[in-house]
């Protein structure tokens, strides 16, 4: 998906039966995790959404219906709990991979997705290594 700050890139899964990969999305303000994430994504096999927008976020969620999304929690428009608390009021609920640089933010996150009655598959610290953020997204895909 292209938008004004979003990018994608698709990696073929040759464990989809449909022939379709799995869709991944990240919301994040920093255009250098988007490329980590966009790389990790297509290592992963799982077609990579990208964007700082939060309402980007929600649309393409929303056309996409992700398995996973992996979130930022400071960002400057939207925190990662407004955008949890937006996701457990889905229908299809993806897994999700919260982000942060402090870890006071990561404890957070990770009690409030619990909480919400979402599935969290990591928490990772940044700054994110391509293979550590591959290997989450792999694991909620599998999942």
């Amino acid at each position: 998906m292209d938008s004004n700050n979003g990018q994608s890139a698709a990696a073929e899964d040759p464990a989809a039966s449909k022939g379709k990969p799995p869709v991944a999305i990240c919301l994040d303000d920093d255009p250098l995790v988007g490329a980590v994430f966009l790389a990790a994504a297509a290592r992963a096999g799982a077609a990579g959404i990208f964007t700082a927008e939060p309402r980007e976020f929600e649309r393409a969620v929303a056309s996409h219906a992700p398995r996973v999304v992996v979130l930022d929690q400071m960002m400057p428009d939207r925190t990662g709990a407004e955008t949890i608390l937006w996701l457990r009021g889905l229908e299809s609920r993806p897994r999700l991979i919260a982000i942060s640089a402090d870890a006071l933010y990561l404890e957070t996150a990770a009690a409030l997705i619990k909480g919400a009655g979402l599935d969290l598959v990591a928490a990772l610290r940044k700054p994110l290594r391509v293979n550590e953020l591959a290997e989450a997204i792999r694991s909620a895909v599998a999942g």
